[in-house]
């Protein structure tokens, strides 16, 4: 949005996501101005959600952000990559107006593992699909489903539906963990989710790429573990 309020106050429900222990993956907004990154922040309160999947904590959590430039300034905040997070309230100051910040920028979208959704990274503006965005000078929509990258139908058809210049599918890796498909099955769900995709952008690039990196897997053969994410 563009304000010129010099405080915001943003109340979520927040369920921050960890493996071994919360402070693993901290919840960091990234807030920037006028295009240009200004300061990074985490809330007040907030659940955790672990592998067991048991919530721990209220998820009720506030982020008070303070001492803003005076005067209209365009506001951009990017929600961290490591939460489920639902916005509940917005406030600005007593007096200050607000107007929406119309997004005229064409628009990417992405969808992969962990390594394209962010995990393990401080903040969602350093993935890479954030990174090829600005450089593109384009806006960006960011469906990277850490672990959960399986090349399913369902994946497909949330890709089919979005408003898109450009698609970007980086697969391969969360189906190799223990065995999920094999390369005879692996084909052929390629080229079924990007059957799907079709439908609803028939001459709309896309750019299909592999894993770009994971640490945990680069010497280790996937089938004889779960790897937990990549970056």
């Amino acid at each position: 949005m563009i304000t010129d309020s010099i405080h915001l106050r943003l109340s979520v429900a927040q369920r921050q996501s960890y493996v071994t222990r919360p402070e693993e993956w901290p919840s960091v907004y990234d807030l920037w101005i006028d295009g240009k990154p200004h300061r990074r922040l985490s809330p007040v309160g907030g659940a955790y959600l672990g592998v067991s999947l048991a919530i721990e904590g209220d998820p009720a959590a506030t982020l008070e952000i303070e001492d803003l430039p005076a005067g209209d300034k365009s506001i951009e905040l990017w929600l961290p990559p490591t939460a489920l997070v639902s916005i509940v309230s917005l406030e600005i100051d007593a007096g200050a107006h607000w107007k929406p910040w119309p997004d005229l920028q064409p628009s990417v979208v992405f969808h992969g593992s962990s390594i394209t959704h962010g995990v393990g990274l401080d903040t969602a503006t350093e993935a890479w699909p954030a990174i090829f965005a600005r450089d593109l000078q384009a806006s960006l929509l960011n469906l990277g489903w850490a672990g959960s990258c399986l090349i399913s139908g369902l994946a497909g058809r949330m890709v089919r539906d979005q408003a898109a210049s450009l698609i970007a599918l980086e697969l391969g890796i969360n189906v190799h963990a223990d065995g999920l498909l094999k390369e005879r099955t692996f084909l052929s769900s390629v080229h079924s989710f990007i059957a799907i995709v079709r439908e609803g952008h028939p001459t709309t690039p896309i750019a299909i790429v592999s894993p770009i990196f994971c640490e945990a897997a680069e010497d280790t053969a996937l089938g004889d573990q779960t790897v937990q994410g990549g970056k």
